[in-house]
């Protein structure tokens, strides 16, 4: 099977399970061209990288709920759908990669290739379309727009500070030249938001 096969299981999967919009098909295929945007300035097997952002949220519950780490869960479900895609001897580097995304699993990423996957994934979080991802992430746990924006902003703020929190050189100057648009704009949404 091929790589098209396995987007279309994950997109299919993502349809049924009526994902929030914050963690849905399309945050995976923002995500997905991340990491091959990276890949391509930093290197690491492409096959890892692609299915290892495919399928790094496959386990995320529907609408937003939260049980357990997702990260893990994810690994889990892919013991018997990789084998179908991949070589054998790269499952664990794919699962490793997918674990390590997640700052609940307390993996820390030990390859390119993961490193690659946590760079892609917090890429998706500095963008001026993250904004309406926190306003949604924040609904469901009850905040009103005002107390979501503003965890955007010091979210921003505290990975903007933290010159370790990316780890590939590409990465970084891709912060580097859109966290303060986006803090920016996201300022601004909670000036109008407040008035």
């Amino acid at each position: 099977m091929s790589f098209a096969d396995a987007k279309e299981l994950v997109r299919k999967k993502f349809e049924k399970d009526r994902r929030d919009a914050a963690h849905d098909f399309t945050h995976v295929m923002r995500v997905l061209k991340n990491a091959e945007i990276l890949r391509r300035k930093e290197g690491g097997n492409l096959g890892v990288i692609k299915y290892a952002a495919l399928f790094h949220d496959y386990a995320r519950e529907p609408m937003g709920e939260v049980k357990g780490d997702h990260a893990k869960k994810s690994v889990q479900m892919t013991k018997k759908i990789l084998p179908r895609f991949v070589p054998k001897e790269k499952i664990k580097e794919i699962q490793h990669a997918i674990l390590a995304h997640s700052r609940k699993s307390g993996v820390k990423p030990q390859t390119l290739e993961a490193k690659i996957l946590w760079d892609a994934d917090k890429l998706d979080f500095i963008t001026p379309v993250c904004i309406a991802r926190y306003v949604i992430q924040g609904d469901h746990l009850g905040w009103n727009i005002e107390k979501s924006l503003k965890g955007f902003i010091n979210g921003l703020k505290t990975i903007k500070a933290d010159r370790d929190f990316f780890y590939t050189k590409t990465a970084k100057k891709i912060v580097n030249s859109k966290i303060d648009r986006s803090i920016r704009m996201a300022q601004e949404i909670l000036k109008e938001a407040v008035e």
